[in-house]
């Protein structure tokens, strides 16, 4: 079992976020790779039993953090793209469609293929309706911006 300690401090280490919201992030994978259910209430409770503390202040860090306005998704992204590549001199990478079950949007992400897996680096979501004669444009806006976030080799 990975520690929450040990993802804690891959975070602090590696990210631009603010410390704070590295921590809370820290302690969100944590909870997702021990209950994988997408749940505020899930993982409040979850990471309530790891951090020997009440359900609801974990809950309500989980509610608070998802909902902050102020993280930067795209900085996230970028930490999450320089750590994953890292110095890697080639890499394949793949674009993807995928449907929720909202019906509403959908959702494209750009995945490093690594070891037969697709590893998600980056994504937008885009209702369905603002998608008429417009795909195109936004897998080229998300392959551009994740293009200028590749670390680039010697």
């Amino acid at each position: 079992m990975v520690q929450l300690e040990s993802i804690t401090q891959f975070f602090i280490v590696n990210g631009t976020l603010r410390r704070s919201q590295r921590k809370t992030l820290a302690a969100l994978v944590w909870a997702l790779l021990y209950e994988p259910l997408l749940g505020i209430a899930k993982m409040g409770h979850h990471l309530a039993m790891a951090k020997q503390t009440t359900a609801k202040h974990c809950i309500k860090r989980v509610d608070r953090f998802l909902g902050n306005l102020r993280i930067d998704i795209e900085v996230a992204q970028g930490d999450l793209i320089r750590t994953v590549v890292g110095t890697a001199s080639r890499i394949f990478l793949t674009l993807d469609w995928t449907e929720p079950n909202d019906k509403v949007h959908q959702i494209l992400t750009v995945n490093l293929r690594a070891h037969g897996r697709a590893i998600p680096l980056a994504w937008i979501t885009v209702r369905k309706d603002a998608l008429k004669n417009r795909t195109r444009w936004y897998e080229q806006q998300l392959c551009q911006r994740v293009a200028t976030l590749i670390p680039t080799t010697g």
